[in-house]
């Protein structure tokens, strides 16, 4: 359960910065190529995504985008001569709609067909088998996430203090 409601929600993070909150987000605009819906720049930065004010949404630049590649949401406090990140590391949530879509199609494809079959007790267990696969499925899916999110967390200060 733990593992489908990082899928969902994400994972908080809290990150100290030895630099102030004003030269972090100067570091962080400088490494950080924005991106819109439909166009992304293609620059040597780090991360593509926008900066607010103190709130960012960013994501790691790669060369090929995956579907799971983790968005940072989060925001800069000032404290004292440092500052401190908070926020959360999660899947897009396009990708996950795209998921619940997919998988409710699924699903409701394995009821039909069991409801449909006209079963007996001989095949009783046969229909369960779309179930089992979907499972699995989800299993994998919420696997990959994790350890996309966890190699992003890993990463995390190496990425922000760059």
């Amino acid at each position: 359960m733990k593992l489908l409601r990082e899928l969902i929600f994400g994972r908080k993070f809290i990150y100290k910065s030895k630099k102030s909150a004003l030269k972090f987000i100067e570091d962080l605009r400088l490494n950080t190529a924005s991106s819109s819906m439909f166009r992304e720049e293609k620059t040597d930065t780090t991360f593509i995504g926008y900066i607010v004010g103190n709130t960012f949404c960013l994501r790691r630049q790669i060369r090929i985008r995956k579907a799971f590649t983790p968005i940072i949401r989060g925001k800069v406090i000032e404290d004292d001569n440092s500052c401190i990140l908070t926020g959360r590391i999660s899947i897009d949530r396009f990708i996950l709609f795209l998921l619940f879509v997919w998988t409710s199609i699924l699903i409701s494809v394995s009821v039909l067909f069991i409801y449909y079959s006209g079963m007996d007790e001989a095949t009783d267990w046969f229909m369960t088998i779309p179930f089992i696969f979907i499972l699995l499925l989800i299993f994998m899916i919420t696997l990959m996430a994790r350890q996309e999110i966890d190699s992003s967390e890993e990463s995390l200060p190496t990425l922000l203090d760059s």
